[in-house]
């Protein structure tokens, strides 16, 4: 009866239907550009063309330093895939549950051979926070925990500082923008792995200062896990 009043519907074209993955048609599912599809970074996880031994690509090869030991996403941050995600930040908080469910999978993927003690999800300032009402890293990494088994800390990690929204910098900026803006607690992630969870990498810059922090709190190591990356150029895998 439920199931007929309020009938399951794709979350990226609206068809209603049930549907194997998550609330996600099979056309749609079809359209997901996923990067486990493609050669990607083995550092920062982005789908492009990587070098040396490692697999890493330019930008990796070149920085000296980098808190989160690895980054994994879902898919390319394009075209309806990015329309998903844009609408969850926005609103659709229920599109959680789909976008965890995929970050879950591509972890395991990924992480397979990681022995993850919590999951920490990136903050929000307490004013956005307020001002929105909800954080999306909070929602997916609640999911992930309860999908992995693996604990949920939501207090290991706290924004400190106020900063502009990434979006409306350029790169550089970004990356200067959240320079000492977190702050890890030691008496939550001392000693531990952390799977740290937000929803999109862009420059990585939020995943490196969150990381950072974590670290200086004693965090042992930190991976990262993101529904969407951005794409610079990628070679597809053929399978």
């Amino acid at each position: 009866m439920f199931e007929f009043l309020f009938p399951k519907k794709c979350i990226f074209c609206g068809k209603i239907g049930k549907y194997k993955f998550y609330n996600v048609c099979k056309s749609c599912y079809g359209k997901i550009e996923f990067c486990s599809d493609y050669e990607c970074c083995t550092r920062c996880g982005t789908p492009q063309i990587s070098m040396g031994e490692e697999k890493l690509c330019y930008d990796c090869m070149t920085r000296t330093y980098f808190p989160c030991k690895r980054i994994a996403s879902v898919g390319a941050y394009r075209n309806d895939f990015r329309n998903c995600i844009l609408r969850f930040k926005n609103g659709k908080t229920s599109y959680g549950k789909t976008l965890a469910y995929f970050m879950s999978r591509r972890a395991y993927e990924v992480y397979r051979e990681i022995d993850f003690d919590i999951v920490v999800p990136v903050p929000f300032d307490k004013e956005r926070q307020n001002s929105r009402g909800y954080s999306s890293s909070h929602i997916l990494g609640k999911e992930i925990s309860r999908l992995t088994k693996i604990p949920f800390e939501g207090k290991g990690l706290k924004k400190i500082k106020k900063t502009p929204k990434q979006t409306s910098l350029k790169h550089k900026e970004r990356i200067e923008n959240l320079v000492d803006a977190f702050k890890g607690y030691e008496d939550k992630v001392k000693g531990k792995t952390v799977l740290l969870v937000d929803d999109v990498c862009t420059t990585g810059s939020t995943l490196r200062e969150c990381a950072r922090a974590l670290k200086r709190a004693g965090a042992k190591t930190v991976y990262g896990i993101t529904a969407g990356t951005t794409v610079r150029f990628g070679e597809k895998i053929n399978k």
